[in-house]
């Protein structure tokens, strides 16, 4: 499977950051399997997943990290994509 991702450094800590569904941050068990998952697959570095819509970006995990988040322009991450097995 593959994913679109990035490991952004935000105010000295590495976070991955993991575009979903905005769909997918409405259902915080699902979120939570995700970002369960996903940890894995960045070799334990902390999880956030993005979804867009019209309104702009919404993050979803860690409350610390997602407010640090709220400054970054997802436009400007460097995005790419990842094959993982979830």
């Amino acid at each position: 499977m593959k994913i679109v991702g990035s490991i952004v450094k935000i105010q000295g800590e590495r976070i991955a950051l993991v575009a979903v569904q905005k769909d997918v941050l409405e259902f915080s068990s699902e979120a939570d399997q995700y970002v369960d998952r996903l940890s894995q697959v960045f070799e334990g570095l902390p999880v956030v997943l993005m979804g867009q819509d019209p309104d702009g970006a919404k993050y979803y995990g860690r409350d610390d990290l997602v407010k640090k988040l709220g400054t970054v322009d997802p436009n400007q991450v460097p995005w790419q994509e990842i094959e993982a097995e979830l």
